[in-house]
């Protein structure tokens, strides 16, 4: 097998007991951040402004 299927299928493998454990991945962690941190800013500014 090579190296470049026995990455991807070790990635692939990786990603389905991490969703069976409930655990989020590195990519999908920073992605919420970003997403989230900006709306929670908002509020804040929103909050202090009322």
């Amino acid at each position: 097998m090579s190296v470049p299927l026995r990455t991807w299928l070790s990635t692939i493998v990786m990603a389905y007991l991490l969703d069976r454990a409930g655990i989020r991945g590195p990519a999908e962690q920073a992605l919420r951040k970003l997403t989230y941190r900006a709306k929670r800013r908002e509020e804040k500014e929103t909050a202090a402004s009322a």
